[in-house]
């Protein structure tokens, strides 16, 4: 009877990690999946705002439309969510209809937009953290933090390419500039770094 009851106990743990485990990683991904998209969307709006709307009009419409199925997936995948974190996610991704608005009018600086995206990015980042906190043991904990570094690593190559960007559209750079690209090439180097170190063997 003891053998039968720690046999069912440990199937039935075994099976309440399992789910732990599908639905961190789908957490994780879709969070993911959407940071990537906010990513090519930003660099192009920038680009588009950068250059009067001679750079980029004709792929924008088609990254936006990746980026709604990215937050619609989203936002259905974290409906069950809540706390501060996803609540400040939830409210950066509301305002993204209104700045493509004024991006669309030229109502809006390129250093302003970057902003909003670079922002909504890190909030969503903050969701893969809630994620983290819900891994089911340290071996597991010990690959999706290696991921984390490695979104990190994108988000840092992503700001460089959107703030590059803008940059070569408009043919100029200013010292203030250049040191910023400078920093965000370093800090993508850190965290392929980290990734590297946390993944190794397991990659």
């Amino acid at each position: 009877m003891l053998l039968a009851f720690y046999s069912l106990y440990s199937n039935y743990t075994e099976l309440r990690r399992a789910k732990t485990f599908i639905k961190v990683v789908r957490l994780i991904t879709q969070a993911a999946r959407t940071i990537h998209d906010l990513q090519i969307e930003r660099g192009s709006s920038v680009g588009y705002l950068a250059s009067k709307g001679q750079k980029f009009a004709d792929v924008l419409p088609k990254y936006r439309k990746n980026t709604n199925l990215a937050i619609k997936a989203f936002l259905q995948e974290t409906q069950e969510l809540n706390g501060s974190k996803m609540q400040k996610a939830r409210q950066s991704l509301q305002r993204l209809n209104e700045v493509r608005d004024k991006i669309d009018k030229f109502a809006i600086e390129p250093a302003d937009v970057f902003s909003y995206y670079t922002d909504t990015i890190k909030n969503l980042m903050e969701v893969i953290n809630i994620g983290l906190n819900k891994a089911p043991d340290a071996e597991i904990l010990k690959r999706l933090i290696a991921i984390n570094y490695l979104v990190n690593a994108e988000e840092y190559a992503g700001e460089e390419r959107g703030f590059g960007t803008g940059i070569v559209v408009s043919k100029q750079i200013n010292p203030q500039q250049r040191i910023k690209m400078i920093k965000l090439a370093a800090s993508q180097e850190v965290f392929i770094n980290e990734f590297k170190d946390t993944a190794k063997g397991k990659y």
